[in-house]
């Protein structure tokens, strides 16, 4: 296990572990999910924002991860449409991922300015 790795499993233990927290002050997981649920989705967003970090030549760290039942949605703002395409082809890439919805927005560049 490298260095990556084991920050990955602290910070995924870091996120279950606030989850366990919440869950026990504000009653529960609620009727439609389970504790398991709960904790798969949150596996899958820690690892599909990792890969996100990870790919730096994308630069793809202004994009934000969610997941309910196994949807990743992705927000955020990115420069090109090849980062946004990027970013949902390593969303789809994750494992147990079953959808992504794509609501990230391509910032217009600015145009040069003649001087």
């Amino acid at each position: 296990m490298n260095k990556t790795d084991r920050s990955l499993d602290i910070a995924l233990l870091s996120l279950l572990a606030i989850l366990m927290v919440l869950a026990l002050v504000s009653g529960g997981w609620g009727a439609e999910r389970s504790a398991g649920q709960v904790v798969d989705d949150a596996r899958i967003a820690m690892s599909v924002k990792g890969k996100l970090v990870a790919d730096r030549p994308a630069n793809l760290t202004r994009v934000n991860v969610k997941v309910l039942n196994r949807i990743v949605t992705l927000d955020g703002v990115v420069d090109t449409a090849e980062q946004k395409s990027h970013a949902e082809e390593l969303a789809l890439r994750t494992d147990r991922v079953q959808q992504v919805v794509n609501n990230i927005q391509v910032s217009p560049q600015p145009s040069a300015q003649p001087r």
